[in-house]
């Protein structure tokens, strides 16, 4: 049971991260 919440943890740590980079390079482009 740990190692499932461990599990969906980091995915959500990983899909949150890679959200954050997309964000933030299209509100450089647009600050651009």
């Amino acid at each position: 049971m740990a190692l499932k919440a461990l599990s969906y943890a980091m995915i959500g740590v990983f899909v949150g991260g890679l959200l954050m980079t997309l964000f933030g390079s299209a509100s450089m482009l647009l600050g651009l």
